[in-house]
């Protein structure tokens, strides 16, 4: 099956699979920029409008095609459920957001750090969040008056962070979890050896 959203994505899978419209969804090269299917304000949903086209379009040929369109639906996908209390961080140094699920806590935490392109990024934390875990995004550098670049990071930002969210009163006491991609797993990694030790 191929599909085009009219942002420029498109997806292939087959067989059954209750997500695979939107797990297999790509960028059409030359048109989206980010290699990523991904939210920048998890606040908004993402929208996809689904359309049934009478007959078949090779993809080299949707973009030039004019189909018959026999139905069209619009779908909404949310990272954040709408009970998710949303709360920017600004806590001496620390910058980032907090997701807090619904309910009186504590929760399970986990600290969501990102790679090397800097900048904070809420999708992950959204979702956890979603799912019941309390969740801090955690830039650590191109970020508000966070350093610049990756070089002008201090690794003992990273650790104000961990021991400033465990000691959040929604977080369950216990130990929290760490989840990186890309330089932020190398942190998560790191984060975890200096955590033994001390312990």
């Amino acid at each position: 099956m191929n599909v085009l959203r009219n942002d420029g994505a498109f997806g292939f899978y087959t067989g059954h699979d209750s997500m695979g419209l939107f797990r297999s969804m790509k960028p059409v090269p030359g048109i989206s920029k980010d290699p990523l299917l991904r939210k920048g304000d998890v606040t908004t949903p993402l929208v996809f409008r689904l359309s049934v086209i009478d007959g078949h379009i090779p993809l080299e040929d949707l973009q030039l095609a004019t189909p018959v369109v026999l139905a069209t639906e619009e779908l909404e996908r949310w990272y954040k459920d709408e009970s998710v209390r949303r709360t920017v961080v600004r806590e001496g140094s620390l910058r980032g957001t907090l997701f807090l699920p619904e309910g009186e806590g504590p929760f399970p935490g986990i600290i969501d750090m990102f790679g090397s392109t800097g900048g904070l990024t809420e999708f992950r934390a959204a979702l956890l969040a979603s799912r019941g875990f309390i969740s801090y995004a955690l830039p650590f550098f191109g970020y508000d008056d966070l350093p610049p670049t990756l070089a002008d990071f201090d690794f003992d930002y990273i650790l104000g962070a961990v021991d400033w969210f465990a000691s959040h009163p929604s977080v369950r006491q216990g130990g929290i979890g760490v989840v990186g991609t890309s330089q932020g797993g190398d942190l998560s990694t790191s984060l975890n050896t200096i955590l033994l030790i001390r312990h």
